[in-house]
């Protein structure tokens, strides 16, 4: 897939909501950042970043005003060892593939 006219792995992730960035990505393309906080279940509150962002995946388009980026180094794949740039979750594909045709 292409972000901002460069190369970067990306992964469907069922688990995840819509598209977020992995923050060292963001940074080496030199995106701006917005700092953000969210509050989780526990009260804890978690830091995480907001970027503008337009992803090209083959002829699909996804373009967000504000998209979560995270460390995603927890997201390993256990079996190829990669992190991917681009989480890419259920929401972020339903305009493309409504969820009436996956259940099909």
């Amino acid at each position: 897939m292409k972000v901002g006219g460069v190369d970067g792995l990306a992964l469907i992730e069922t688990g995840a909501k819509d598209i977020s960035l992995r923050l060292e990505f963001a940074r080496r393309l030199g995106w701006s950042l917005t700092a953000r906080t969210r509050y989780v279940a526990t009260g804890e509150a978690v830091s995480y970043h907001v970027t503008p962002l337009r992803v090209t995946l083959g002829p699909f388009i996804f373009e967000r005003d504000a998209a979560e980026v995270w460390p995603f180094q927890q997201l390993m794949d256990p079996l190829s060892g990669l992190i991917p740039d681009v989480v890419i979750g259920p929401e972020a594909l339903a305009p493309v593939f409504p969820m009436n045709l996956i259940e099909q």
